[in-house]
């Protein structure tokens, strides 16, 4: 509940990517000061789809079960943390299970009706990725 409700606090300050996670200090600062003065208001923020359908040929379903069944179409039983999508576009940050599990983080493409997880130096490298996605996805592990 934590995540999804920094997800909208992020969502309703302009400028802010919305990862679901509060570890930048201008998110905090930005959480602190809504939170003194009111403002922005996160309850009149519309709660985000919670549809887990995909249907050909649609639009990009930015939930977290169409990207969790992005994720784990290469390889089951991964865990999809915080996630973000523009367009065409995705990230994910992803745990896989076991007993030496890690993290990493996963691009994904929308490929007409499902989230396919690519090659993220393929993608990163020849510009296509929108900035929004680019940093989180391609500027970490």
């Amino acid at each position: 509940m934590t995540v999804e409700a920094t997800r909208l606090a992020q969502r309703a300050v302009r400028g802010r990517a919305v990862r679901g996670i509060a570890t930048g200090r201008n998110t905090r600062s930005a959480l602190t000061q809504a939170g003194q003065s009111g403002s922005p208001n996160c309850q009149s923020t519309p709660q985000p789809s919670t549809s887990t359908a995909t249907t050909a040929g649609g639009s990009p379903q930015c939930t977290e079960q169409a990207i969790s069944n992005g994720v784990n179409a290469a390889q089951s039983g991964q865990t999809v943390g915080n996630f973000e999508c523009s367009g065409d576009w995705a990230f994910a940050e992803v745990t896989m299970p076991g007993p030496n599990s890690f993290e990493y983080t996963a691009l994904l493409n929308w490929h007409g009706s499902s989230w396919v997880s690519v090659d993220r130096a393929t993608y990163c490298e020849n510009g296509s990725v929108p900035q929004n996605i680019y940093q989180p996805a391609c500027e970490s592990n």
